[in-house]
């Protein structure tokens, strides 16, 4: 009578399973601290968020470069001397939805003021913010930050996030949730020269 030697299981059939559950579990405790903490609020579609504005202490702004829907490509330190509008958004996100008329606004009123618009897209496909660039007839400049790194270097917590850096190259004001026109105007005539 022969002896079957006791079957093993290979160690990638009980390791990989286990490294599943456990970034499971990591991501749902930090989804759980993040969303007690409200930090998520920007990233839930629909959600309206308490609007902020926090003056900066005109650190210099982290320099990107961007690739524009259209292919251009953009770099912060070339807009240098104009003041720059940093709009982090996504097409899902309901307060982006409803600044987008004020954003497009402020691009068409004051882009030979020296002012520049930019638009940064977030977690989104490129079909589903090109469908929103369209419906909200949006004609200035924007790209996708497709691994966040920008948003990371500007210490994003949540979108809609807008960040005005004077012709200085300085953070001036961050503004968090949608923002008014009102508000947008008044930042923009304390960066501007007077006319």
């Amino acid at each position: 009578m022969s002896s079957a030697a006791p079957r093993t299981i290979p160690l990638r059939y009980v390791l990989i399973p286990l490294l599943v559950a456990m970034m499971a579990g990591l991501l749902a405790l930090f989804y759980y601290v993040l969303s007690q903490s409200g930090q998520l609020a920007g990233f839930e579609p629909g959600v309206n968020l308490e609007p902020t504005l926090i003056r900066q202490d005109n650190r210099p702004a982290p320099d990107f470069t961007l690739t524009l829907s259209d292919g251009r490509v953009v770099r912060l330190s070339d807009l240098r001397g104009q003041a720059v509008v940093i709009n982090f958004w996504a097409s899902w996100c309901a307060p982006c939805r409803a600044e987008a008329p004020a954003l497009e606004e402020t691009h068409v009123r004051h882009q030979d003021r020296g002012v520049v618009v930019l638009g940064i897209n977030l977690w989104d496909s490129e079909e589903s913010a090109a469908q929103f660039r369209k419906a909200y007839g949006q004609t200035y400049p924007s790209g996708p930050d497709p691994n966040g790194k920008i948003a990371i270097e500007y210490g994003v917590s949540g979108i809609p996030e807008t960040y005005f850096i004077a012709p200085d190259g300085t953070i001036a004001a961050k503004f968090i949730g949608p923002l008014p026109i009102a508000t947008m105007e008044t930042l923009l005539a304390e960066m501007l020269p007077r006319e």
